[in-house]
C-alpha cells in the first residue's frame, strides 16, 4: 500500500511563490548566474531556479510526499479528516470558528489540529489574536501496488 499527500497549489498560491523567489532572488538569470558561479554546490538553490522558471512560464505546480500506511492511520481519524476537508474549503479566522463550525468543542478541535501540525498536514501560523490554519495537502491518494 502506496499513501500520497498532494497538495495542488493554486493560481494565488503559484503567485506568492513567485513573488517570494523574486524577495529572495531578485531575478531569473541572476539566481542562474550565482548557480553557476557556485557550481551548484547549493542543490536547493537548483531546485528554486527550476521551480520559479516553470511557474514563469505557466506550469502547475503540484508537491507530493508519500508516507507510510501506519503513519497516516495514526493520525488520520474520522474527526480529523473532516477538519482538513472543513480547511480545504474555508479560511477560518481561529480555532474557535473551527470549532463553531464543526459543533465539536474547542480543546479537541485543538487537539486535533496540533495532531496534525507535528504530522506535517496543515501549517499555523500566528496572527495577533488568533492562529491562521491552513492545510498543506488537498488530496489523499491511496493506492495499492
Amino acid at each position: 500500500m502506496q499513501i500520497e499527500l498532494r497538495k495542488e497549489y493554486g493560481q494565488t498560491d503559484i503567485e506568492n511563490l513567485v513573488e517570494a523567489f523574486a524577495e529572495k532572488y531578485t531575478s531569473i538569470p541572476k539566481l542562474q548566474q550565482t548557480i553557476e558561479l557556485t557550481k551548484c554546490t547549493k542543490p536547493m538553490m537548483v531546485d528554486d531556479f527550476f521551480i520559479w522558471k516553470a511557474l514563469s512560464e505557466g506550469a502547475k505546480y503540484t508537491e507530493s510526499t508519500f508516507i507510510t500506511y501506519a503513519e497516516v492511520f495514526n493520525v488520520l481519524t474520522a474527526r480529523r479528516v473532516e477538519l482538513l476537508e472543513y480547511l480545504e474549503h474555508h479560511k477560518p479566522a481561529s480555532i474557535i470558528e473551527i470549532a463553531n463550525a464543526l459543533n465539536r468543542d474547542y480543546k479537541n478541535v485543538y487537539d486535533d489540529i496540533s495532531a496534525l501540525e507535528d504530522a506535517g498536514l496543515i501549517t499555523t501560523q500566528k496572527k495577533g489574536r488568533n492562529v491562521l490554519i491552513q492545510s498543506t495537502v488537498n488530496s489523499i491518494i491511496i493506492s495499492f501496488q
